[in-house]
């Protein structure tokens, strides 16, 4: 069980608010923006007050009915990735590790990368 909770950074801002499918995710800071499928649109809108792995994964299983192991499997790769990319902070850190602290960055299963504009 999950007693962490996480946060979007404060620089991090989700614009297309009406439609999760259409959510982007935009860093502040260096202008990176990452575009969200509906699973990461409907978690980034949660985060935005805080919630735990566990709150997570329960959204993607009832929301988009995934099996539960599924769910949190996805839920713990979507921290992962937002935390490789500096976009999440932990309210509580009670003994705290991620994969991603470790791993190298990789392409995030939920949200696709894209470069800064330079225009």
């Amino acid at each position: 069980m999950s007693t962490n909770m996480f946060r979007l950074r404060s620089h991090m801002m989700v614009e297309g608010d009406s439609d999760p499918e259409d959510r982007i995710l935009i860093d502040g800071h260096t202008g990176a923006m990452c575009a969200c499928n509906a699973a990461a649109g409907v978690l980034l809108g949660r985060l935005r007050q805080g919630a735990s792995r566990d709150e997570l994964a329960d959204v993607l299983e009832h929301h988009f009915q995934v099996p539960s192991e599924t769910a949190k499997r996805d839920a713990r790769d979507f921290l992962d990735s937002l935390s490789a990319l500096a976009a999440i902070e932990i309210l509580d850190t009670p003994a705290h590790s991620t994969a991603a602290a470790a791993a190298e960055p990789t392409q995030p299963a939920l949200l696709e990368r894209f470069a800064p504009s330079t225009a």
